[in-house]
């Protein structure tokens, strides 16, 4: 195996490929760039980890999914918390009949998902979140965590299983 570029390359070899990515996932220019830069960062701080069982690129790709996936969660921690100041906390139940377009903005909802998404093994809640709220085909996912996607759908049925439990267990003690 060839050495890996030096990462003064890095811009040059991969910028465009990893904000193109970004910019797919974001639909935001700005978005895209800084997440660019931020794996840009994060890579040269985490140099010394790359083991070359992949390609620079798929090893950048992977720390801007990263990147992307807590940019994702932090928009919609502030998204929920905007909308609730404006609405009073609801039930789950009454969360269950509200639309679901209505019922993501709810910041009940994504504070319970959250936390049961903390709850599950990392890579359980990558997969999932990016199946559930990127809507990222199973193919994509598994090649990306190079896996199959039949071991996917089978994590994705875990995961939903356990999330949906534990955010009936969170409303039914919250005194919403």
């Amino acid at each position: 195996m060839a050495p890996p570029p030096d990462p003064e390359t890095w811009v040059d070899l991969y910028g465009d490929a990893l904000y193109s990515y970004a910019f797919f996932r974001t639909k935001n220019s700005e978005a895209a760039s800084d997440a660019v830069q931020e794996t840009f960062l994060r890579a040269l701080r985490k140099q010394s980890t790359f083991e070359g069982r992949s390609s620079i690129k798929t090893w950048l790709t992977g720390i801007l999914r990263n990147v992307l996936f807590e940019h994702s969660r932090q928009n919609h921690r502030k998204a929920a918390t905007l909308t609730s100041t404006e609405s009073p906390p609801l039930t789950f139940s009454e969360i269950l009949s509200l639309p679901p377009d209505e019922a993501i903005q709810r910041s009940e909802f994504w504070e319970t998902l959250e936390t049961c998404l903390a709850r599950l093994p990392s890579t359980s809640a990558k997969i999932f979140w990016e199946s559930e709220v990127e809507h990222r085909p199973a193919r994509e996912i598994a090649a990306e965590h190079e896996t199959s996607p039949n071991n996917i759908s089978a994590q994705l049925y875990r995961a939903r299983k356990l999330i949906r439990k534990c955010m009936t267990l969170l409303w039914k003690r919250s005194p919403r």
